[in-house]
């Protein structure tokens, strides 16, 4: 079980969680993406489905609902969904409790499970961290200033090391929208791992191709797969499985 996290939002984080199921789906593994972030769900629409029917929500609000009858199946990967639902007459107040009930009741079917959790410090979803094997911290390392970005660095990373430590996750780090530090992001890679002991598993290049694909609700792996953000995503799910095998 994979937790992915951001200290802010629009990152990409929900983008990571979609395109890493889709790699593991393909290659064969019972995969889940899961949305965790019940106040601002959007998984939904990185995979084409609008308006879900069944969703976590719903499982919330009628507890009778079979927890299969809200996972959803990708098409083009056999990735499978179990997605929130964005409209404001199902965001309602779902618990730490409830959300860990679900994730027990599905993480003997489905060996790789990838969850989107809520942007920022996850204090909502602690007794998720606790079920969870790893977590990936997704930096956009262009929104601090040059100047600022060992600064930016710390505040971030660190955070997210002592979560790890806490609940014994093993941490890893993606680079994300990575465009004009394009020449310093070997330096960065190299303070990230020197100063912290954390793997940087990944660097995904800005793509126009991820945007299209959003827009178009398909995961770039698929709707582009030859695209340099789909190659990207392909290296870090390559890595990845190397380290899961053991797990798997």
């Amino acid at each position: 079980m994979i937790t992915v996290i951001t200290g802010a939002g629009g990152v990409g984080k929900t983008t990571v969680v979609a395109n890493l199921a889709v790699y593991f789906a393909l290659r064969g593994y019972n995969t889940l993406a899961f949305d965790g972030n019940v106040k601002l769900p959007n998984l939904n629409y990185h995979f084409g489905i609008e308006a879900p029917q069944y969703s976590i929500h719903s499982l919330a609000a009628n507890p009778t609902l079979s927890i299969e009858g809200a996972v959803y199946q990708h098409r083009s990967s056999g990735a499978h969904i179990l997605a929130g639902d964005p409209s404001l007459g199902h965001i309602t107040n779902i618990s730490p409790s409830f959300l860990r009930s679900v994730l027990r009741k599905v993480r003997n079917k489905y060996p790789v499970i990838f969850i989107d959790c809520s942007s920022g410090i996850p204090l909502d979803d602690l007794k998720i961290f606790e079920m969870a094997s790893y977590q990936i911290v997704v930096l956009e390392i262009e929104r601090a200033p040059i100047k600022s970005l060992p600064m930016f660095l710390e505040s971030e990373v660190q955070t997210f090391e002592a979560l790890g430590l806490r609940f014994n996750i093993d941490t890893f780090v993606v680079l994300n929208k990575v465009r004009n530090l394009m020449k310093t992001t070997g330096s960065v890679v190299e303070y990230i791992e020197d100063n912290f002991g954390i793997p940087v598993i990944g660097i995904i290049p800005y793509d126009g191709a991820i945007v299209e694909s959003i827009q178009f609700g398909e995961p770039v792996l698929t709707y582009l797969p030859r695209s340099k953000a789909a190659n990207a995503f392909k290296s870090i799910g390559e890595l990845l499985e190397g380290v899961f095998e053991e797990h798997i």
